[in-house]
């Protein structure tokens, strides 16, 4: 069954499975065309989503009238961002999701224009109870964005999120874990874990984030000349799979570190023991291969969560030590470099934050346990005194 919807189709395929088709002026060319896409879901998600694809291609042939939150929520999803770049999918299947558990259930099926300042603080009232403040935040920054984006291709005439009452977000120092746990940590992990005490051991010495972590190569490593290079990250996406990209801040996060004598001992054991197992199946070991990898041949990354509860599940096993994770031994690596006397824009160069504000957070941590150790310190040499 087809059905007409001014500049676009709806060609029912089966049961809740569909294909839409638009049609629309080249701006280049002034041609017409036409593209497709096949999509699942009820007969509103359906019309929602041919809606989508006449914004994409041609926004003048919508009517303000026909713009709903859903479809100027996943218009500003699947638009480019403003360098030009595409959208990563892990980050829209992110904000996507954020929006659709929280928003969409409330406001999702409204006219965008419609919407008024007071609709999203009754909605945001309502999320404080189960949600973070710097959640809303986020969600409401996407909806901002959306408006702004609407209100360039005309659709709307004013962004209700700009008034709207959102609870603070209060920034605290980052916590981080002691030496001394870090390193008993890494000694069970030793002669339990070869695989997590890599990842806690290069995580607590370089300062890397778990997406680089994981998408580290051998390829990236060079033991001989004792260097090691982040050039990349790996994002997981529900449907999709791994997919390599950019590390947090781009090209600007690409660095080689030098590896100290620990560092390269703890690789050159690891790259001994797949040597062995590529040797046992005959297959020469690749650059290509990962670090750390589910895989005995390396051939795949670990999921970044499959890491992290690994961790977790190791620290379950030994409550008598202090616990962390692996973003806190990012913490642990920040807080170190600071204390040990690094300037701001070193600390800021070595973390790779894009923002020298982020970096003055493991300052002000370092700062504070500082003045507790020396206010202890006072304490005690008046009570000797006294």
């Amino acid at each position: 069954m087809k059905r007409q919807y001014r500049t676009g189709s709806i060609t029912w395929l089966s049961e809740g499975k569909a294909k839409l088709r638009v049609w629309f002026s080249d701006p280049s060319t002034g041609q017409r065309r036409q593209r497709s896409e096949t999509v699942r879901g009820t007969q509103l998600e359906v019309e929602a989503a041919l809606l989508s694809l006449r914004m994409r291609y041609d926004p003048s042939t919508v009517a303000p009238q026909e713009v709903t939150l859903d479809v100027l929520v996943n218009q500003y999803l699947n638009a480019r961002k403003k360098n030009g770049e595409p959208r990563s999918p892990y980050s829209r299947h992110k904000e996507l999701g954020r929006y659709n558990r929280h928003i969409r259930p409330v406001l999702g099926t409204r006219i965008a224009n419609s919407i008024t300042t007071q609709d999203l603080n009754r909605a945001y009232n309502q999320l404080q109870e189960s949600l973070s403040p710097s959640t809303i935040q986020k969600i409401n920054a996407v909806l901002g964005a959306a408006y702004e984006l609407g209100i360039s291709f005309g659709h709307l005439s004013k962004n209700p999120t700009k008034r709207t009452r959102r609870p603070s977000v209060v920034q605290l120092p980052p916590q981080a874990p002691s030496a001394e746990a870090v390193q008993s940590h890494l000694e069970l992990l030793h002669d339990n874990d070869h695989e997590l005490a890599l990842a806690v051991l290069v995580l607590s010495r370089l300062a890397i984030r778990r997406n680089e972590l994981i998408a580290l190569r051998w390829k990236h490593i060079n033991l001989q000349e004792r260097w090691l290079e982040i050039r990349e990250g790996i994002t997981h996406t529900p449907g999709i799979g791994a997919q390599s990209t950019l590390t947090k801040t781009g090209r600007l996060g690409w660095v080689r570190y030098p590896l100290g004598d620990t560092l390269v001992e703890a690789l050159g054991d690891h790259y001994t023991r797949y040597e062995k197992v590529m040797a046992e199946i005959g297959v020469e070991p690749t650059g290509e291969a990962f670090v750390l990898s589910p895989s005995p041949t390396r051939e795949s990354p670990w999921y970044g969560d499959s890491l992290t509860k690994r961790l977790a599940h190791h620290m379950d096993h030994h409550p008598e030590l202090q616990r962390f994770t692996l973003l806190d031994l990012r913490h642990y690596a920040a807080t170190e470099l600071v204390a040990g006397g690094a300037s701001l824009v070193h600390a800021k160069a070595m973390l790779r934050h894009q923002s020298t504000k982020t970096t003055e957070r493991y300052y002000v941590a370092v700062r504070d346990q500082q003045l507790l150790k020396e206010s202890l310190a006072l304490q005690e040499r008046l009570d000797h005194r006294a």
